[in-house]
């Protein structure tokens, strides 16, 4: 029975230019590669190999890729972290791209009729109103209004 670190390095593959270990074994549908122990339990391959190669760590927390390859399985490129810590790192590499208005895929207004919506409650409509025209809730009307939604229209 060979080691956990044995088949990580078994199952990855080293990239020469950027020094990933690039998993090819199985992998779920973002690309991160996935492992089974005691042949039942699935589980992610970075946090396999950091705990492998690195030590046991709170389950709590997430193994992040300083690399930002999902596949990579290098525990060089692998460090502990919160979601928080995750989406600092993300937003500090510019990788968060926030989709507001009509780019994000779950839009359910146009630019034309949040600005129509814009102009109904600067004339004093009320909220309530304004939802049942277009079939939205209060609050979304109040997020359009406080600029928490649609905020770069």
């Amino acid at each position: 029975m060979k080691t956990l670190k044995e088949r990580i390095l078994k199952l990855s593959t080293p990239e020469p230019n950027t020094g990933c270990w690039l998993w090819i074994g199985s992998s779920d549908p973002d690309g991160y590669g996935s492992i089974y122990l005691n042949r039942k339990e699935r589980h992610r391959a970075h946090r396999i190999s950091y705990k492998a190669f690195k030590g046991d760590f709170d389950s709590n927390l997430l193994v992040c890729h300083q690399c930002d390859v999902p596949s990579c399985v290098n525990p060089d490129h692998l460090f502990l972290g919160t979601h928080q810590d995750n989406v600092k790192d993300m937003d500090k590499k510019g990788r968060r791209a926030l989709k507001q208005g009509e780019l994000n895929p779950s839009h359910k207004l146009s630019n034309d009729q949040v600005n129509a919506i814009r102009s109904l409650l600067s004339s004093g409509v009320n909220q309530y109103d304004i939802a049942k025209l277009y079939s939205l809730s209060q609050s979304a009307v109040s997020n359009i209004k406080r600029g928490k939604a649609w905020s770069s229209n």
